[in-house]
């Protein structure tokens, strides 16, 4: 007697098949779910150095045209904050004067070092700060040195020193001769 020849497959080796296809349709998703996570926090990483960079920007272009005191104002600085006078940009395309508070502030657990115009909401540049502090820079000719405080209806500093978590950015005030 002959062995019939048997065409197709067992029962037992189409589970075997589909099981592996499963296995590997799961691996597939949690792979595609992981790249998507990634791309969300590069995007999320990337919104927020663009901000932060932008912060830098408008921060540096305030300071820079920064006035020197007229009557009945004056440029005060402390570790925590200063005040000064400035021209900001409005939406009609021009500048206008104002007055700019920027500080470090405490919110929650951590520092953020926060800018607000005269009458505006305060804007956080920097946050998640474990420390913070401003310093001012005398003239080169008074000593060209750091001080912790600063009152003067004279003068301005020549530059503003924002030490955040042990780095310090400089930003220099207005224009010099």
């Amino acid at each position: 007697m002959r062995s019939a020849e048997r065409g197709g497959f067992t029962l037992l080796e189409v589970m075997v098949a589909l099981a592996i296809s499963g296995l590997l349709l799961l691996g597939a998703r949690a792979l595609l779910v992981q790249v998507g996570d990634a791309a969300e926090q590069i995007a999320g990483t990337a919104a927020e150095v663009d901000r932060e960079a932008n912060a830098e920007r408008l921060l540096r272009a305030l300071v820079g045209r920064a006035e020197q005191p007229r009557s009945g104002s004056e440029f005060v600085g402390t570790p925590q904050g200063v005040r000064f006078a400035t021209w900001c940009d409005v939406p009609a395309g021009w500048q206008e004067r104002c007055s700019i508070s920027l500080g470090i502030l405490r919110a929650g657990g951590a520092h953020v070092l926060a800018l607000q115009a005269e009458g505006g909401e305060v804007m956080a540049l920097r946050r998640g700060l474990a420390d913070g502090h401003l310093l001012y820079l005398r003239e080169p000719a008074s000593g060209g040195t750091w001080q912790r405080e600063w009152s003067s209806s004279v003068a301005p500093p020549v530059a503003i020193g924002v030490v955040m978590d042990g780095d310090t950015v400089i930003l220099r005030l207005g224009e010099r001769g």
